[in-house]
C-alpha cells in the first residue's frame, strides 16, 4: 500500500522537528516497517541546504539521505513549495490514501482518498470558514490524537460521524531517561535569589514563547514562589525558584513581534532564564530530568499536551492546567491547577514538589504504564487500522 503523510508549512519534517513532524516521522517508519511504501512530505519552507532540487518544483532527498528502506517497506522524504504543488504530486505518487496534519482546507485539492489528523483546535489552525471546512470533511475521514479534540472538531464542523482518535507516541529517548545523566541545570544560587544559603528548585517551560501558552502566568507565579511567606511554610518554600525557559522562537524561524517581546520579558525576568533552543528529543528529555518541576500552563485549549506526556514518561514532576486535551495528558500524582491565575500556578508548583519523594514509587509505576500506552508501534497499528478501516 502506498501512504503520503503530508506535514504543515511551517518546518519541514525531520526527527527534530516540532511534535507533529516526530509523530510523522515515526508513523512513516513503522509503516514501511509493515511493508508499505510511505512518502513524507514537507510543505513550503526548508532549508535549501540540505535538499536537492530535481526540476525546481519538486524536491526529493534531504542531501546525504537515501530513499530508507526498512525491513519490506521503504521511506521516501519529499518538498514540494505549495499545496498546488501537493496536489500534482499526489496525482503523480497514486497513493491509497494521503494522510493531511493539521491543514484540513487542503483536502479540496488533493486528487484520491484523503484523510486528516488534527492535533490542535481550529482555533489554534485559524480555521474560519467551518460551514465549508465541515461539508469537505463530512466527505473524508477525519482523525484526532485526544477524546476531547473529537468532541470539539465533531461540535464546531457539524460533522456527522465522530472523529477516531489515534494514540499519540512518544520517543524512546523519553522512556530510556535514567541514562540522561546529572540532574542539576548548575544555576547559580546568587544570581537568583542573592542568598547563597538557599537551594535552588528550576520549574522548565517546555513551549513556546507564546501568550496562550501561559507563559506570562508562568512568569507572574516565579514572583510568588520567590515571595517567602506567601505559601504554606515547608522545604520548598525556603529554596529559590528559577524558571529556565528554551527560546523556542514561533513560529519556528520567523519570529513574530509577540514572541520577541515575550523573549524580553524572560531575559529581564529576575527568576528566570531564556537558554538556546534544545533541538531534538535528548536535548529536551536532559532539560527536563535536570529540572525539579514541568509546567505546561496553556490558558488556551491544547489539543493533547504531548511535551506533558514526554516529561511524566520520564518521571518528572508535572503541573498543568488542563486545557482542553491537556487534562488528557495529565496524570495522577501530577497535577491542573484548578484557576488560571499566577498564585493558583504558585501553589501547585510548590505541592508538587513538596509532595514528589513521597509518590516516587506512582511515578515508577506511571513510567512503566505510559511506557506501553505511547509507543510508537501501538501508534502506528491504530493509524494503519483507521487507514483500512477508512476504505
Amino acid at each position: 500500500m502506498k501512504v503520503v503523510l503530508v506535514g504543515t508549512d511551517l518546518v519541514q519534517v525531520t526527527p527534530n522537528g516540532g511534535a507533529i513532524e516526530r509523530l510523522i516521522c515515526g508513523w512513516a517508519e513503522s509503516l514501511a516497517g509493515w511493508g508499505h511504501e510511505v512518502h513524507v512530505v514537507s510543505v513550503g519552507k526548508i532549508n535549501q541546504e540540505t535538499w536537492d532540487s530535481h526540476d525546481g518544483k519538486v524536491h526529493v532527498r534531504p542531501r546525504g539521505q537515501q530513499d530508507r528502506s526498512v525491513q519490506k517497506g521503504r521511506v521516501i522524504s519529499t518538498w514540494v513549495p505549495n499545496s498546488q504543488s501537493l496536489a500534482e504530486l499526489v496525482e503523480s505518487i497514486g497513493p491509497h490514501v494521503t494522510i493531511l496534519n493539521n491543514r484540513p482546507t487542503w483536502g479540496a485539492q488533493i486528487p484520491g482518498r484523503v484523510s486528516h489528523i488534527f492535533h490542535n483546535t481550529l482555533e489554534a489552525l485559524c480555521v474560519d470558514n467551518l460551514d465549508e471546512t465541515g461539508h469537505l470533511l463530512n466527505t473524508q475521514q477525519v482523525m484526532v490524537v485526544s477524546d476531547w479534540l473529537a468532541g470539539h472538531i465533531q461540535d464546531r464542523l457539524l460533522l456527522k460521524n465522530t472523529p477516531q482518535v489515534i494514540p499519540v507516541f512518544v520517543d524512546d529517548v523519553f522512556l530510556t531517561g535514567h541514562c540522561l545523566g546529572s540532574r542539576e541545570w548548575g544555576i547559580e544560587t546568587s544570581k537568583s535569589a542573592g542568598n547563597h544559603s538557599r537551594p535552588v528548585l528550576t520549574a522548565f517551560f517546555p513551549n513556546r514563547l507564546m501568550k496562550k501558552k501561559g507563559l506570562e502566568l508562568f512568569l507572574e507565579s516565579l514572583h510568588i514562589l520567590n515571595t517567602p511567606g506567601v505559601l504554606s511554610v515547608g522545604d520548598s518554600q525556603s529554596a529559590a525558584w528559577i524558571g529556565v525557559v528554551p527560546n523556542y522562537i514561533s513560529p519556528w524561524d520567523n519570529p513574530t513581534q509577540e514572541h520577541q517581546e515575550l523573549a524580553k520579558e524572560v531575559t529581564e525576568h529576575p527568576f528566570a532564564r531564556l537558554i538556546d533552543p534544545l533541538v531534538g528529543a535528548i536535548e529536551s528529555a536532559r532539560a527536563m530530568v535536570m529540572s525539579s518541576v514541568i509546567v505546561v500552563p496553556s490558558i488556551a485549549p491544547e489539543g493533547l499536551g504531548i511535551s506533558a506526556i514526554e516529561a511524566q514518561a520520564l518521571g518528572c514532576c508535572v503541573v498543568t492546567s488542563g486545557q482542553g486535551g491537556l487534562r488528557e495528558a495529565t496524570f495522577w500524582p501530577n497535577l491542573t491547577f484548578a484557576d488560571l491565575n499566577p498564585e493558583s500556578l504558585a501553589r501547585a508548583i510548590f505541592e508538587i514538589t513538596a509532595t514528589g519523594p513521597s509518590h516516587a514509587r506512582a511515578r515508577l509505576k506511571l513510567t512503566r504504564d505510559l511506557a506501553k500506552r505511547f509507543c510508537v508501534s501501538q501508534s502506528a497499528r491504530s493509524l494503519l487500522e483507521a487507514i483500512e478501516d477508512g476504505d
